[in-house]
């Protein structure tokens, strides 16, 4: 069935289409970073679905409306790992579920199941099926390049028998964790925590050394936790991360090389263009505790390490085409193009963040199309559009209009996040200029304004141009593969500053 088409001048149903207002060809000087909202999306659903590294938590919490189902699986095989002579394998496996009702609270809670099997010991088999685990966190985002954030976690142990919940064995976990973004995409987190750890208590009998790690008993039952963790992201499609971490247990009897500690290396993907999706592996080295004495809690010389979560909370009470119909208009019927692709926007208040209802966005120039954004979440879908450059003008009642151009993509639904300034009370001044690399070629560069929580990115020609609150600006400009620079630049009411930019390779 043909899709509807809105005619020039009238508001536009957002259902999709095929149109000549694709405007491909249409040029501007701006084109909006189809980036995730989050500034901090290297990270994701970590062992316990808490979102960090791995073993880490970071200090940003999920999105507002997130709501995401995690798995995690380990598993190693190692000879003379617990005696001289044996096999051991070990699987385990958690399922979590996490959430972000308002923004800076995260709220999760999950079960794991262990399955140990060593050829020394009777029985060969252990299985530990249960240990729920739930927690909250806040975390406060600074500004683009620092979070602060703090959590607290319960764990409620399996007890002997299966369903049995082992009270004597409660612990719990406090952590105080820190995410420095020092140049765009690269991430560094720290984590400090404590572990009250009373797993040693969960059984009333003498296990043998293959249960007792199993169980994941340690015998120490107050651990200092020690994170550091850093994660680059590459193109919107894989973060690899390097973490390490430790749980050392003052007192416990042992020197510091026999206590836990993982070195581990992975990355993470999103496959599909939404990221809803989002795939972890990776492998944890044992750098400590891998030759503890018996009694002790020990560390496998490797550890591999595999995840899935699915964040389905960010679309919900949003129809299939991510927003609503909010006007009824006269329709043109078009034929279909499936070479043809959409962008999938949101228009927010460039100030607050909050969406922006009922804005209008005009699609081209010669024939344009128009459609409106929402009343819920300020989202609005395109008619289908020919791939290449397409030109937007963005208006709201009480806002400066917009005008920024989104490169359509074939086939794909393009995210695509415009920031409108108000225009009550506050002055706008525009900077606009080139990037080039040495040689004079155009780079489509990313501009980023950390105060001003502003990203943006440089058309096909390298230009830009951004409508900005006057002011000191300071301005990041960087791109693969090259050394990101620093400009400050003070804007007046009504000004045009030029910045001609050239970015020298990182090698």
């Amino acid at each position: 069935m043909a899709a509807p088409r809105a005619e020039a001048g009238e508001p536009g149903d957002t259902t999709g289409g095929t149109g000549a207002a694709g405007a491909g060809g249409v040029s501007a000087s701006t084109t909006t970073d189809a980036e995730p909202e989050n500034p901090h999306e290297p990270l994701g659903p970590g062992l316990t679905g808490m979102r960090g590294l791995y073993r880490m938590w970071s200090a940003e919490t999920y999105a507002p409306g997130s709501v995401v189902f995690s798995t995690a699986l380990e598993f190693f095989h190692l000879p003379d790992f617990i005696a001289d002579g044996d096999t051991n394998s070990h699987g385990r496996i958690n399922i979590a579920l996490s959430g972000t009702p308002v923004e800076g609270l995260e709220l999760s809670g999950g079960v794991s199941m262990v399955l140990n099997e060593n050829s020394a010991f009777f029985p060969n088999t252990t299985l530990s099926l249960g240990d729920p685990f739930i927690g909250v966190r806040y975390g406060e985002v600074i500004n683009d390049w620092f979070a602060i954030g703090g959590g607290f976690q319960l764990i409620i142990p399996s007890g002997a028998g299966v369903g049995d919940l082992s009270f004597d064995g409660t612990s719990f976990k406090l952590a105080l964790n820190t995410d420095f973004k020092p140049v765009p995409d690269l991430l560094v987190g720290l984590h400090l925590g404590y572990h009250f750890d009373q797993s040693s208590r969960i059984f009333d009998y003498r296990l043998n050394d293959a249960q007792f790690f199993s169980a994941g008993i340690n015998p120490s039952l107050h651990q200092i936790e020690i994170g550091v963790g850093i994660s680059y992201q590459i193109d919107d499609i894989a973060a690899p991360y390097l973490e390490y971490f430790a749980e050392i247990g003052p007192g416990a009897g042992v020197g510091f090389g026999n206590q836990p500690q993982r070195l581990a290396l992975g990355s993470r993907f999103w496959p599909l263009d939404e990221r809803t999706l989002n795939l972890l592996v990776g492998v944890e080295i044992g750098v400590g505790g891998a030759s503890a004495p018996a009694g002790q809690a020990r560390t496998p010389i490797y550890n591999l390490v595999f995840g899935v979560a699915w964040d389905f909370g960010q679309t919900a009470d949003v129809g299939p085409g991510g927003v609503k119909e909010v006007v009824k208009i006269k329709r043109v019927e078009v034929p279909a193009d499936e070479n043809a692709g959409t962008i999938d926007g949101k228009v927010i208040d460039g100030v607050t963040g909050k969406p922006v209802q009922d804005a209008r966005i005009v699609l081209g120039d010669a024939d344009p199309f128009i459609v409106m954004s929402d009343r819920k979440e300020g989202r609005f879908k395109t008619p289908s559009l020919k791939p290449g450059p397409t030109k937007l003008t963005v208006s709201a009642e009480g806002y400066l209009p917009n005008v920024l151009v989104a490169l359509v993509k074939k086939g794909k639904k393009v995210p695509f996040t415009v920031k409108l300034q108000p225009a009550t009370g506050r002055t706008v001044g525009t900077l606009k200029g080139t990037v080039r690399n040495l040689k004079g070629e155009p780079l489509k560069a990313k501009i980023t304004i950390p105060t001003r929580k502003v990203k943006a990115r440089a058309d096909e020609q390298g230009t830009f141009a951004l409508q900005l609150e006057t002011g000191l600006v300071d301005v990041l400009i960087s791109h693969k593969g090259y050394l990101t620079q620093r400009h400050k630049i003070r804007l007046r009411p009504g000004e045009e500053v030029i910045l001609n930019v050239e970015l020298y390779p990182r090698n």
